[in-house]
């Protein structure tokens, strides 16, 4: 009994387990062979022949030869097992992570910024200030009316449809103004006279 239970202690030891399996595997495959041989009745001329023709101890190599194959098999699947239970505990994930599955995400994406303001327009050109300034004006009965402008030192008598220094044309004189038209940039100037003669 005693034998028994330190035999059993010693199974405990995966090593000695791997063992035990192997001797079994072993002693089970040995003892086929013998049974084969020796009780076999009815055998093929073929097998018996070529067991007659085959060295004796053959049959031994076989069945130990066969018994490592099923050591190996045994003990590639035992570190197989080892492996998947070491990447099946790589594989868990780490509980710190856990609340980022649940977090909210903003899928917002700021717009481009808009783009710079075009220059404004250039200023429309403006005719320089009229340099004249009206004097007086003398209207003789039944004649058409004459306007006298002064520039710097000197007057000069205009009547409607002249041409001043060939860049201003008197177009009309009425309601107290009297209307010139700045050549170059075709802009009208008036000047108020204040009563019409």
């Amino acid at each position: 009994m005693s034998h028994l239970l330190s035999l059993s202690g010693r199974l405990r030891n995966p090593r000695s387990r791997l063992f035990a399996t192997v001797l079994a595997i072993a002693a089970a495959l040995s003892a086929t062979v013998v049974a084969s041989s020796t009780w076999g009745p009815t055998h093929s001329p073929s097998r018996v022949n070529s067991r007659t023709e085959s060295a004796p101890g053959a049959d031994v190599r076989t069945a130990r030869a066969r018994a490592l194959a099923a050591a190996r098999a045994l003990k590639v699947s035992h570190a197989t097992r080892r492996e998947e239970s070491s990447l099946a505990h790589q594989r868990t994930a780490d509980a710190s992570h856990a609340g980022a599955l649940f977090a909210s995400h903003s899928w917002y994406v700021a717009p481009p910024p808009p783009p710079p303001l075009a220059p404004p327009p250039p200023a429309p050109p403006e005719a320089p200030p009229f340099p004249y300034t009206f004097v007086g004006s003398y209207a003789p009965a039944g004649d058409i009316p004459v306007y006298f402008l002064a520039r710097a030192d000197r007057v000069i008598d205009a009547h409607v449809g002249d041409r001043l220094d060939g860049v201003y044309t008197f177009e009309s004189a009425g309601s107290g103004t009297l209307v010139f038209n700045y050549l170059p940039l075709n802009i009208r100037q008036s000047v108020p006279i204040g009563v019409s003669p």
